[in-house]
């Protein structure tokens, strides 16, 4: 018989492998380790540049002073604020103790010398919790307090809001013409609003509005006749009922927001009104918004609706319009009058209709087995599937 003579490995051979390993891992292990280390680093620089900018930005701004709290790290002095935590959107970026001399990224702790890897502004608040913003900082106003500035020759008047921030008007409307730019701050605090009838009486030709700008209320901008451009920033979360009522010179708008409310009568009665482009995303159109508008011929929806109220569009010019896909609602009435509307798409989304929200002299498309089949069968309109 035939022997076998396959040696294996001896206890001493498998031994040195495995150390060889044990080594390969380690160094393997420690550059991973330097790699995401030097990642993490540089995020944190990062966060503590945008926090040391927009500190300097608020001192420019505040007569060369630092927001209340604010404490420099250098050289591994913190002042009061030897412990504390950098957040930013999404949560806690770093933890650090300069007594201890350590830091930690999303808890995970890494030993260090703060002082020289951490160098910048960090903003606290009353808690000791040291964080940066990307937005604007600005001070808190007191509620119903009243501040004012002129601003490049326009004086305007601000009033404290229950957030902080500020809602303004102009002080001497009849004395401003052209071109207003409604600023981000007055006296340093930030403009959310625009008040009640704040530009009525003024003779704009052109608007811009901030970036700050969440709300434009009612008459804010009712009747400026001689307004023939105006400029809507994302911010804007609600544009309340006549806020435009009457503004005759307005022909194109670009309307822009997220969660838009567009009030009841919003534009209504702008006559050389002829091209609306919605983007805002998320947006409800009240009862009559752009009622008897009869030059608009145009509304091109490239953001998303959720409801057309009442009457919204009667009585206008318009040619075609496509209902965009997610509107769950068309109120009574809503395109009734609009003699010269040919099309109406309409998605299988809305499942509500108001009565007549169309006349018998528009066809409307949509898709069969729809709510809006039903409805026009019902009620005598012609639908064509598509």
């Amino acid at each position: 018989m035939k022997r076998n003579n396959t040696k294996g490995f001896s206890l001493i051979e498998l031994i040195v492998v495995m150390a060889i390993m044990a080594i390969l891992v380690l160094i393997a292990s420690q550059k991973f380790f330097n790699v995401t280390h030097d990642a993490k680093l540089t995020h944190i620089q990062h966060d503590v540049k945008i926090a040391s900018n927009k500190a300097s930005e608020y001192a420019i701004k505040n007569n060369d002073e630092l927001p209340i709290g604010t404490q420099n790290i250098s050289g591994g002095a913190v002042s009061s604020a030897n412990n504390g935590t950098l957040y930013n959107e999404q949560g806690i970026v770093i933890d650090f103790n300069v007594a201890d001399n350590y830091y930690a990224i999303n808890k995970d702790f890494i030993s260090g010398d703060v002082g020289s890897k951490l160098s910048g502004t960090f903003i606290t608040n009353s808690n000791g919790d040291v964080y940066y913003s990307d937005e604007e900082m600005y001070p808190s106003a007191i509620q119903g307090s009243t501040y004012t500035e002129n601003i490049s020759g326009v004086d305007w008047l601000a009033v404290g809001e229950a957030d902080g921030s500020v809602n303004v008007r102009l002080v001497n409307p009849p004395a401003v013409s052209g071109i207003i730019a409604v600023p981000s701050a007055v006296d340093g605090y930030k403009v959310t609003v625009i008040d009640f009838a704040g530009l009525c009486g003024s003779n704009p030709t052109s608007i811009t509005l901030p970036n700050t700008l969440t709300t434009i209320r009612q008459m804010a901008f009712g009747y400026l006749t001689s307004l023939t451009s105006i400029e809507f920033p994302d911010s804007l979360t609600e544009i309340q009922g006549t806020a435009f009522v009457g503004c005759n010179g307005l022909t194109s708008i670009t309307i822009k927001g997220k969660n838009l409310i567009i009030g009841d009568a919003a534009f209504n009665a702008c006559m050389s009104l002829d091209n609306v482009k919605i983007e805002s995303t998320n947006t409800s159109i009240g009862f009559r918004t752009f009622s008897t508008c009869r030059n608009l011929k145009t509304v091109n929806v490239t953001g998303s609706l959720t409801s057309i109220g009442g009457a919204a569009f009667e009585q206008d010019y318009l040619l075609t319009f496509k209902v965009p896909a997610g509107t769950t609602s068309i109120g009574a009435s809503a395109f009734y009058g609009c003699t010269e509307l040919t099309k109406l798409e309409v998605p299988t989304s809305v499942i509500t209709f108001g009565n007549s929200f169309v006349d018998n002299t528009t066809t409307v498309y949509g898709e069969t087995g729809s709510a809006a089949e039903t409805y026009c069968l019902a009620n005598g309109i012609s639908f064509i599937v598509q």
